[in-house]
Parts: structure tokens; C-alpha cells; sequence
């Protein structure tokens, strides 16, 4: 989990939006996988909202499956 927190904070360091929510899809999976639901869900509507700032509806698609699971 520090390696994603690291790619984290380089993806924001250097504005890699797409990075950044991508990373924030992955670490809501890892919170889920370790029962930490409500965590996982903070992480998913973080990447639900970034997916909408980049009209990424591909994304958006994935992180509404995420949030309904």
C-alpha cells in the first residue's frame, strides 16, 4: 500500500490527473479487499468525481460499478 500512496503523491506532484484517479481506483480496491468498505467508498467517489472533471466516461463507468459493489 506505500507504493501506491508513493505513486500518489507523484502522480499529483507532476499533475498526472489520470494517473492520480487511477490510483485512487486501485487503492479503493485494496481497502475493499481488506474490509475497510467505508475507506474503499471515500476512494471510489474520489475517482467518480475526477473521472467527471475529464468527461472520462469509460472511468465513470467503472468507478459507479465500484461504488455499487
Amino acid at each position: 500500500m506505500k507504493a501506491i500512496a508513493l505513486n500518489f503523491s507523484i502522480a499529483r506532484e507532476i499533475q498526472y490527473r489520470r494517473g492520480e484517479y487511477v490510483r485512487l481506483s486501485r487503492l479503493g480496491d485494496i481497502l475493499f479487499e481488506q474490509g475497510k468498505v467505508s475507506e474503499a467508498k471515500s476512494q471510489y467517489e474520489l475517482f467518480l468525481s475526477d473521472c467527471k472533471d475529464l468527461r472520462d466516461s469509460d472511468s465513470v463507468a467503472q468507478a459507479q460499478a465500484s461504488l455499487a459493489t
